[in-house]
């Protein structure tokens, strides 16, 4: 073993051009930037885990450590190539590359090369779903080194919440549990003292020990993601979805940090349903290995931006899909007594009840959570009425609120922030650092997903939040000491057309109503395959399409829950809007799935039921703007009857403008293209290589107001 480590040494100094020593290796590679990390937290520069990553006593050989930072090489080489990034050609990348992944990951060597070798096929997941790398219940672990009474006590606490909230089953040991004493894995995790780093999975070693780093991480939420690699997880902004919900600012990333940011495929990923989570204590923050302060990871959704890189604790999705994995047998042999609401699911802790998302409570997830510390909160009715929710009063670090607002069938929920809110002493007015205390609205269909996170009296924009469902949750969520809390209006309009009644003339379109729904999706990936030449006597030798690899499309289906927009009857989604389609009758103007719901009349002239005390509406006010999507008009009623058409004085406001503004500006845009070529010393086959190139492209940004995007050649608001 000695020769050979010797003889690997010499090959990869011949290789990189190393001819210095160890100390002299890790004394070469860059501090980490100083002013955030993934978490919005400070880097310590005199930690060993950033100066001299290769001095990280993580029970690897020194010969396993250089080949986890060979791949890491050639995962960086490969990742500047995809982004047209164009490095000094004498740069020695080997010297430069970090050995810790992703800031926290320790790669065992097989799975650095298997990132590696496959390429655009890559293998890496959020959870392993190789069975190997799963653990079998109890998992052993033990403290070594230092730690202090206080560390071992946060340790305990988040062992405490996976333990409670999962099947997952954690047992103390004094040292190395074995095969013999008991232990199913053969694997025992050591706590040790080395900073804040871990494993993905259970990981097979010599010495039945499996290293854990905590005592650098500080906080209970970063200790949290760490034992997530530990189960399986890796990086949540690693999912082959993730450009459908982030976008990464490449020019902004630290020189040799680009692999950070590899995205994988689906080959072997099965995320079992769950959906893609920005909330998760697992994602990247705003300015992860920023090397100016400038976000490298930014929301498609602005309101979302906050939610990134927290760091409190688990969120319901990642709870859920530890829960999918490891406890999926739990209660084969109980049925509910009705569904899980809102996205909640059968507990695999107590069969007979729902695990509801974060806010929700009660068997089936229909209410409200009662509040922790406050008197605010509760299950809310909200009709076209504007009334206020909210409170404004100071709080303290674990208080929590939770409103659970529901309009009829047939309409949305629209909440208005109003004055001030979520001030603290550190407040940070910057789009780009993670809220600490702050107001969550869950708009989206989908409940149980991160909503929109709001802090420091800080708006992305000055509109209203619109549910895209009938309901809403909102949550307040003290993490610090506040000043004050919030105010909002709310108030209920219809949808998809749902609230007309005795309409004979339809013109006007209508926002859509949505719903969450579970279907079938495909997910699609390259694979590298070997493609064999027929046996023939006939076949011509020129034939270059066999005895080769070729990239093949594979694909399987999964059941994922979507959230699908929905008309009444006698309307139809046209683009991003429901539109009439033929006239309504009083007995048909609702869809069998979507109830009548109360609101005003669609006919400027038509009263509720023949009653003379409903005045007929007015004719629309001019639009607001010409093009751009931002456009507002509105119309009005009386009613001296309030009973008689639901409510006082009425006001309907309906967005109008919808076409891009001009024809757009040309630019000049980048593209990456994909050639075939020879790639030693990796592997004698063909492999995909990258160049980048310019073209002209048109600029959507001269074509929609700021906070819409064009979509089926209309400009929509990215809150829809």
């Amino acid at each position: 073993m000695y020769f050979l480590d010797i003889y690997l040494w010499i090959l990869m100094s011949l290789r990189f051009g190393i001819f210095t020593f160890l100390i002299q290796i890790s004394e070469q590679l860059p501090l980490y930037d100083s002013r955030h990390n993934l978490t919005g937290e400070e880097y310590d520069p005199e930690d060993a885990m950033y100066t001299q990553p290769l001095s990280i006593q993580d029970g690897q050989s020194f010969t396993d450590k250089m080949r986890v930072m060979r791949a890491l090489a050639g995962i960086e080489r490969r990742m500047e190539e995809l982004h047209g990034l164009k490095q000094p050609e004498n740069r020695n990348l080997f010297s430069t590359v970090n050995y810790v992944y992703e800031m926290d990951i320790i790669l065992t060597p097989s799975q650095a090369e298997t990132i590696y070798e496959h390429g655009k096929i890559r293998q890496k997941r959020k959870m392993s779903a190789s069975i190997t790398s799963l653990w079998e219940m109890p998992i052993y672990y033990y403290y070594a080194g230092t730690h202090t009474p206080q560390m071992e006590q946060t340790v305990e606490s988040v062992i405490a919440e996976w333990a409670n909230l999962t099947c997952l089953n954690f047992s103390r040991a004094s040292g190395p549990v074995t095969w013999e004493q008991g232990n199913k894995n053969n694997v025992t995790i050591e706590f040790t003292p080395n900073g804040c780093w871990s494993y993905v999975g259970k990981k097979e070693n010599a010495d039945n020990v499996q290293k854990v780093s905590v005592d650098g991480c500080v906080y209970k939420g970063r200790i949290a993601h760490e034992l997530g690699h530990v189960i399986g997880f890796w990086h949540e902004q690693a999912r082959p979805d993730r450009d459908e919900h982030v976008t990464i600012e490449a020019p902004n990333i630290m020189d040799n940090k680009h692999g950070d940011f590899v995205q994988l495929t689906w080959q072997n990923i099965n995320s079992k349903g769950v959906p893609y989570d920005v909330g998760s204590v697992m994602h990247y923050g705003s300015t992860a290995f920023s090397k100016a302060g400038n976000p490298t990871v930014v929301a498609r959704k602005s309101n979302l931006q906050r939610a990134l890189g927290q760091r409190h604790g688990l969120s319901f999705y990642d709870v859920k899909l530890a829960n999918s994995v490891y406890c999926k047998d739990c209660c084969n042999n109980v049925q509910l007594s009705q569904p899980c609401k809102n996205g909640g699911y059968q507990d695999p802790k107590i069969c007979t009840r729902c695990r509801c998302p974060e806010g929700l409570s009660g068997d089936f997830c229909e209410t409200a959570a009662p509040p922790v510390g406050l008197s605010c909160g509760g299950n809310i009715n909200v009709t076209s009425t504007v009334t206020t929710i909210g409170y404004l009063q100071p709080f303290q670090k674990g208080h929590q609120c939770n409103w659970y607002l529901k309009a009829p069938p047939g309409m949305n929920v629209h909440l208005d922030l109003v004055g001030d809110f979520i001030n603290f002493d550190t407040c940070y007015k910057d789009h780009f650092v993670t809220c600490d205390s702050f107001l969550e609205v869950r708009y989206s269909a989908d409940l149980a997903n991160t909503g929109a996170r709001y802090c420091c009296s800080l708006k992305e924009d000055h509109t209203a939040l619109i549910s895209e469902s009938n309901d809403m949750v909102v949550l307040l969520r003290g993490h610090n000491t506040g000043s004050v809390g919030f105010k909002a209006n709310i108030w209920a309009e219809s949808c998809g057309g749902c609230s007309l009644l005795n309409t004979t003339a339809m013109t006007a379109r209508y926002r859509p109503c949505y719903k969450s729904v579970s279907q079938t999706c495909r997910k699609t990936w390259k694979k590298k395959q070997w493609v064999k030449c027929k046996k023939s006597w006939f076949s011509p030798r020129s034939n270059t399409n066999c005895n080769r690899y070729q990239m093949v499309d594979v694909s399987r289906d999964e059941t994922c829950t979507v959230v699908v927009p929905s008309c009444c009857n006698n309307y139809h989604l046209e683009g991003n809007f429901c539109v009439a389609t033929a006239a309504v009758k009083d007995d048909d103007a609702m869809s069998s799935d979507m109830p009548a719901a109360p609101g005003p009349s669609n006919d400027d002239n038509a009263t509720k039921h023949g009653s003379s005390d409903v005045i007929s509406w007015s004719t629309w006010s001019p639009c607001s703007k010409t093009c751009g999507g931002c456009g507002n008009k509105t119309r009005h009623r009386e009613c001296t009857n309030q009973e008689a058409c639901g409510g006082d004085d009425h006001e309907e406001i309906e967005g109008c403008a919808a076409t891009p503004c001009e024809t757009p500006v040309m630019t000049t845009c980048t593209r990456t293209v994909a050639t075939q070529g020879f790639c030693p010393p990796w592997s004698a086959n063909s492999c995909t290589k990258y160049r980048t190139e310019t073209y002209t492209c048109p600029d959507p940004a001269m074509m929609c107001c700021k906070g819409y995007v064009l979509q089926g050649g209309l400009c929509v608001s990215v809150n829809t």
